[in-house]
């Protein structure tokens, strides 16, 4: 252990030009789903170097059409994709994934069944090279409530739930309408706050999940832009912002949004400091930070919420864009 973060420190040091790397961890206890959502997630990267860290290569089968090349414990994908082996040791791994060349956009890694998704995320919290994105838990539409009542696993599915930012139900399609219904009250029970979707209605999973990275374009967009895809059954808004704006006031406008709010993301330049940060919200999880990436234009704030298309959505971003517009110093004007 000690070696590891010994190389750590090393690689520390060549890293501060670059912002952290972003890490999903993927839960849900066996046979939910992610197998199935990880090559969803390598299918339809478009360009993202994606990491997928697994306990061994023999839990998660990589669709054939992807791999590349297999050396040194590491799958090397047609897309420019990696998926490695964690084995025992989370700091080497997570040495090794730092230590990759070209460096990945993002980590993502696939807990056994049986984890608790929480301790691999607390490795994350840890290490400045890291920064936690999400933790994903799938539930699994038809087996949840069995599992649950088992004496051996229950507790792990509890864990597994409550640690959750993001809820992605799976094989609801399979499932009775009793079952639905049951499940939905034991979920509301156990994370009430977390957003729970199911994945059989939504084709957007690699931005829910892996989310995007956060730009500045040249030119104002639409201030009040919905973008109904996926069925109508999802919506996304986003504005810009001109004038400097404190992380306070976006922190307690951004931490207050409803569940129905499923992911936000922002860049700002702080009042207080003179600074570019990047605002992150997954479920009900936020985080702000400074960001170094490169913007055409610093003087203006950028938003991105996706929700769900119910009927209190307009009314959420109808606040959410008046609350913005109040807090602008140099502008109280969206463009």
């Amino acid at each position: 252990m000690g070696n590891g973060i010994g190389r750590r420190e090393a690689s520390n040091s060549m890293n501060k030009t670059r912002d952290p790397l972003p890490m999903t961890v993927l839960s849900g206890f066996l046979g939910s789903g992610k197998t199935s959502l990880v090559n969803k997630l390598l299918h339809s990267a478009r360009g993202k170097r994606i990491l997928v860290m697994v306990n061994d290569f023999g839990d998660i089968s990589i669709d054939e059409d992807l791999i590349m090349a297999e050396e040194d414990g590491m799958l090397s994908l047609a897309n420019g994709c990696v998926c490695c082996s964690m084995g025992a040791d989370l700091y080497e791994a997570f040495d090794k994934a730092l230590s990759i060349s070209p460096p990945p956009d993002h980590l993502l890694i696939e807990a056994s069944g049986v984890a608790e998704p929480h301790k691999i995320a607390n490795f994350a919290r840890a290490e400045p090279d890291l920064k936690l994105n999400a933790i994903v838990t799938m539930v699994d539409a038809v087996n949840f409530l069995t599992n649950l009542e088992d004496p051996h696993v229950g507790e792990i599915l509890i864990h597994q739930v409550k640690a959750a930012d993001l809820l992605l139900l799976s094989k609801s399609q399979l499932a009775t309408e009793d079952q639905l219904r049951d499940l939905s009250e034991v979920v509301e029970r156990l994370a009430a706050t977390t957003a729970v979707v199911d994945i059989a209605a939504y084709s957007g999973l690699e931005e829910l999940v892996l989310g995007s990275p956060i730009r500045i374009d040249p030119t104002p967009a639409s201030s009040f832009a919905h973008d109904h895809d996926h069925e109508d059954i999802f919506c996304s808004w986003s504005c810009l912002l001109a004038g400097e704006i404190t992380a306070g006031n976006v922190r307690s406008i951004f931490q207050s949004l409803p569940s129905q709010i499923l992911r936000a993301k922002g860049i700002f330049v702080n009042a207080d400091d003179g600074e570019t940060y990047e605002m992150h919200r997954v479920g009900q999880r936020l985080e702000i930070q400074k960001s170094m990436a490169n913007t055409d234009n610093p003087g203006v704030a950028r938003f991105v919420i996706i929700g769900t298309t119910q009927p209190e959505f307009d009314g959420i971003v109808a606040r959410l864009d008046a609350a913005l517009k109040n807090i602008a110093i140099s502008s109280r004007t969206v463009v």
